[in-house]
């Protein structure tokens, strides 16, 4: 599916009504219509038309409406798409051992430029902790590893300086082994620009993003209740 036509397409009212209607089960043309804003026949055909290609609905033999699978899943985000509402982000940060040492990638762009943090990224739709830890240093930094266990969960809150909220993420701490380091450029655009190895002992002198540094302070093994981190946006 080309994901540009289908963001431009959902940004059409209309469309994520017939979206959210349709979750409540398969519908007439006639019962579509009563639901909408648009009283437009030739526009509500119009959007029909286009859910249809999007491979998002589809006309059943009874003549009713149905979502598709995909249908279905944006169905599920639609609020979040609207803006409505918004959900915690599951983010897997990956402590790669190997000779002793802890690898560590350092920010190119603000905030917190020049700060060194442990390498990962958003869990993908349908990725286990585990696939995202692989994919995620694969694509940063092209080594592979072997993820061991999850270490730790720490749903984080993170405020700017005048406390409005920022990310509202679950840290998903991943014990993993090394294994090969691949040919690998960092982008131009990279959010990160080198990569380092670090003694265990000499953490505490790094210059490390706040939110990774709980993992060092806390019992591993557990899932927290909550962690609160205030941010300054000049950093």
């Amino acid at each position: 599916m080309d994901k540009k036509k289908l963001n431009d397409a959902l940004k059409e009212k209309t469309k994520v009504q017939v979206i959210n209607f349709l979750m409540r089960g398969n519908k007439t043309y006639s019962e579509i219509m009563s639901c909408l804003d648009e009283k437009d026949s030739g526009r509500v055909n119009y959007h029909l038309k286009l859910l249809t290609s999007l491979n998002l609905i589809r006309k059943e033999d009874s003549g009713e409406y149905s979502l598709t699978t995909e249908g279905e899943k944006f169905g599920m985000y639609a609020k979040q798409f609207e803006l409505k509402e918004q959900y915690p982000i599951p983010v897997v940060c990956c402590e790669v051992e190997h000779e002793g040492k802890i690898l560590f990638a350092k920010r190119a762009k603000k905030p917190y430029l020049n700060y060194w943090l442990i390498p990962g990224g958003k869990v993908g739709h349908g990725e286990s902790f585990f696939e995202a830890s692989e994919r995620e240093l694969m694509e940063e930094c092209g080594m592979k590893i072997k993820p061991k266990k999850v270490k730790g969960i720490y749903p984080t809150i993170i405020k700017d300086n005048l406390g409005n909220i920022k990310h509202h993420v679950y840290l998903i701490h991943m014990l993993c082994d090394f294994v090969e380091k691949l040919p690998h450029l960092i982008e131009k655009d990279s959010d990160v620009s080198e990569y380092g190895w670090f003694n265990r002992e000499g953490l505490s002198e790094l210059k490390m993003i706040p939110s990774n540094k709980i993992f060092y302070n806390q019992l591993p093994g557990q899932i927290h209740e909550q962690v609160l981190i205030e941010e300054d946006y000049d950093l």
